[in-house]
């Protein structure tokens, strides 16, 4: 596939920036059970995401990426970092939409 444009892997770059902030926002304002580790591993995923992102711009290895990290996501979407999650996941929805548009039949 080919690669996106430079504007393109900008903004996702941004919007992924976007949803590390959320989740440290919602870290810092919420005071978790001892040993929650939700928060940590939600920021994890995050920056391995920015990381993998940045390092390419082929469209279907993006995409790949971020159904990964949308994965990993989910499996840490419970407890307190829930709503950053959910937040998250609708902007990986827009970004995916716009990697892998749906072609008109």
């Amino acid at each position: 596939m080919p690669d996106v444009a430079s504007q393109t892997h900008a903004a996702i770059l941004q919007e992924i920036r976007a949803a590390q902030a959320d989740v440290d926002a919602l870290s810092k304002s919420t005071k978790p059970m001892n040993g929650y580790m939700g928060f940590e591993l939600a920021k994890s995923a995050l920056a391995d995401l920015h990381s993998a992102v940045n390092d390419t711009k082929d469209q279907a290895r993006l995409a790949t990426t971020v159904k990964g990290a949308f994965g990993r996501l989910r499996l840490v979407a419970g407890g307190d970092v829930a709503p950053a999650i959910e937040r998250a996941r609708i902007k990986f929805k827009a970004i995916l939409d716009i990697l892998e548009p749906k072609t008109a039949q």
